[in-house]
Formats: structure tokens, sequence, C-alpha cells
């Protein structure tokens, strides 16, 4: 078997490398990187044996992220008299209302003005308990109340809008030549810190403002989780447009006579060298990256509101698992050759 073993980090496979030469023009096109170079050298030498010729990829749009101006939600908005403002200066909730009201806090969007949100929140129902006048206690009581009941909405119109958010579940403007998991790490705490703030009611349970602040700098700055996503999508694309290569390998090969031809020795060491030692360990680290994403994936749909976006958010969740399908489809094609010529992945490559 060309796939020995699959495993939670990917597939194991032991094989020799061996090294090939060959000439090859690539012509430049849209998102171009040289990890589509590897995927072109693949097709060439598994062509160049079975005396067939190669082709362009044919690479589809990634999905995108849903427009902004297609996520709308209604919210409510809380308002206090301005007699009833005047009265909380003994408590928190005055100086956080101030704060909203300024310039700076009515352009504030996203993560931390649901931030915000939930610290008015809290402090309203703080100061309601504090206050010695029943009548305003009474009145603030009801508005934290109203504001709580609100937080779902808000929350889920902080996740639409915040665009370091977006930028990570964006597809990226080219694909990720090597996932690397120092790079990765980096990225997965800066989402548990946006979660933390998103499932929680409570300003206790709030992460420091900046914590949150600098995970929120790692995210919108940050073109990995972009990458990421596009890589998955082209690469099964890839695996896919390469199915008619594999298609009847078995007869073009010649192992159906008697005796191994020297192609057939060639595409054997192809499929161990090429595909087994080097494409097979990066498709098993975009599968276990793209997995080690979906339970933050699954938490933000279970939070949002939106149909367009839960629908996006579906999409990125799935693309591990077809990526892992794609790489299945493409090993047992190879194992066709395999099975007709006797050969083993164990077995060394033939000079």
């Amino acid at each position: 078997m060309i796939v020995l073993s699959l495993v939670r980090k990917g597939y194991a496979i032991k094989a020799l490398l061996t090294v090939f030469s060959s000439a090859l023009v690539i012509a430049a096109c849209s998102g171009y990187t040289s990890l589509l170079d590897d995927w072109y050298d693949y097709q060439q030498r598994l062509a160049t044996p079975q005396q067939m010729a190669t082709y362009s990829f044919q690479l589809t749009a990634a999905p995108q992220l849903p427009a902004l101006r297609d996520l709308r939600l209604e919210t409510a908005t809380l308002n206090l008299s301005l007699l009833d403002s005047l009265r909380l200066d003994s408590c928190q909730v005055a100086s956080l209302i101030a704060e909203r009201n300024s310039s700076l806090g009515r352009l504030q969007q996203g993560l931390l003005r649901y931030y915000h949100d939930v610290q008015i929140s809290t402090a309203l129902a703080d100061c309601a308990a504090s206050l010695q006048s029943a009548e305003l206690s009474q009145r603030l009581a009801a508005a934290a109340a109203a504001k709580q009941a609100n937080l779902p909405m808000l929350r889920a119109q902080a996740m639409l809008q915040d665009s370091a958010l977006r930028n990570t579940l964006s597809s990226g403007k080219i694909a990720l030549q090597q996932p690397d998991p120092a790079l990765f790490a980096p990225l997965l705490q800066a989402l548990e810190l946006v979660l933390q703030t998103l499932r929680t009611n409570d300003a206790s349970e709030l992460p420091t403002l900046a914590d949150l602040q600098l995970a929120l700098e790692t995210l919108d700055n940050g073109s990995y989780s972009g990458q990421l996503w596009r890589g998955m999508f082209e690469q099964q694309q890839l695996l896919e447009q390469l199915s008619p290569l594999l298609a009847g390998i078995d007869q073009r090969a010649g192992c159906r006579t008697a005796g191994v031809p020297e192609r057939a020795d060639i595409l054997r060491n192809v499929a161990i060298a090429i595909f087994g030692a080097q494409l097979q360990p990066r498709l098993a680290l975009y599968i276990q990256q793209g997995e080690a994403l979906k339970p933050y994936l699954y938490e933000l749909q279970s939070l949002d509101t939106h149909p367009l976006m839960n629908s996006y958010l579906q999409q990125l969740i799935d693309q591990p698992e077809q990526l892992r399908e794609a790489v299945r489809t493409h090993a047992k094609q190879w194992q066709v050759l395999f099975n007709a010529c006797g050969f083993s992945a164990q077995q060394q490559q033939r000079n």
C-alpha cells in the first residue's frame, strides 16, 4: 500500500527519496505559488513514462466570505434618560457609558464593541444592586436585563463585522507553500481568546482588554489561515484533476504481461518518491491543521444567527475531510499499479 496507515496526524509512509531531473516551463497565473510548481512537476513525471500529454490545471475560485452588506442584523439600542445617567456617577457604568458615547466609542465595531457591551451589561446590574433609590434601581435593573437579553444578537453582530475575524476566515490570495506548526500555534491561541470573549455574557469571564487586542492584532495582520483555506481547496482540485493520468495506469505500465517493464519501475518511483515522500506529508499537515481549526469553526457556527455566515463556516469545516477523501482516492488509484506489478512501498527503488 502507498498509504500504509491513516493516523490522526495524517498518512504514514516509508520510502526512499529518489531525485529526478527535468525541465518544466510553467505559465504564470493569478495566485501562482511554488506549491503549484510541485504539482506540475508531479504531473510531468506521471505523464512522461506513460507517453501521455500534460495539461494546465483549472482551479475554480475558493468559497468567498459573505460580504458585509449581506450580513446585516437588527439590534436593539439601550437608552437611558439624561437625568438617570447623571445619577450614576457613583457607579462604574457611568464611565463605560461615557466611553461608548465618545466619538471613538461610537465608531467601535466588532469584538471590541461586544467586549464593551458585556462590560456595560454587567456594570448596569452591579449598579442597580448598589443604588439607594429604589425607583432608579428598578429602572436600571430593567435596563440591565434588556441589555443582557440583547447580548446574543450583539455577539452575532460582532462576529459578522469584526475585521480580524473576517480576515481569519477569508480565503487567501495564494496557497500556503508548507504548513508550519510554529506559525499555526499563535493562530489557535488568538482564536481561543476571541472565543473566550464571544462565549461569555459576564465581564468577570472576559480576558484582559490588552490580551484581546493583541489576539485581534495577530488575526488582523496574519495571512496564514487564509492561505491554509486556499491550499486545502486547491489541492483537492489538483488531486482530482490528476485522476485521468492514473486511470488505466496498470495497462499502460505493461505489468499485465510477463515481467516488469522499466516504465513500471519509473512510475513506482514517482509514487513513492514524489507522491508518498513529498506531497503526502504536506497534505497530511494541511488536513491536520484543518481538523485542529474545526472546533473553533463549530463554536463560531453555534454562536452565529446568520444563515449565510453559517453556510460559509460549514464549507470551511468540510474542507479537511474533502481533501482527505481526495488523497484516499488518489492513493487507491496508485494501488492498482502496485497490485498489478507486485510492488510494495517497502521495496527499495530499482535503478
